[in-house]
């Protein structure tokens, strides 16, 4: 790859900051060209928090309180966005 390539590559990224539990993540992406809405799916955004394995965790947008379904679903991710991640998962019993 050329450097002028490398140079235009970065030159195209975006960054998008949002809040997982209070926590900020920032997200370095490349917007597609064809959409102008950023999307993730719940399994990259509780992923992207270290909220792991994602399937112990639901993902609740905290503007409207919508819990999403499915760890596929996507979700249009705005700056400064901000979502609560509940453990779901079983509880260790000692």
């Amino acid at each position: 790859m050329e450097p002028s390539q490398i140079a235009r590559l970065r030159a195209d990224d975006e960054e998008i900051k949002f809040f997982v539990n209070g926590e900020d993540v920032v997200h370095t992406y490349q917007k597609p060209p064809d959409r102008e809405e950023f999307t993730l799916s719940v399994r990259e955004i509780l992923t992207l928090a270290e909220f792991t394995p994602p399937k112990n965790y639901e993902l609740t947008r905290d503007a409207d309180n919508h819990t999403f379904a499915s760890l596929d679903d996507r979700v249009p991710v705005k700056f400064g966005e901000r979502f609560t991640a509940t453990y779901k998962g079983d509880t260790p019993v000692s």
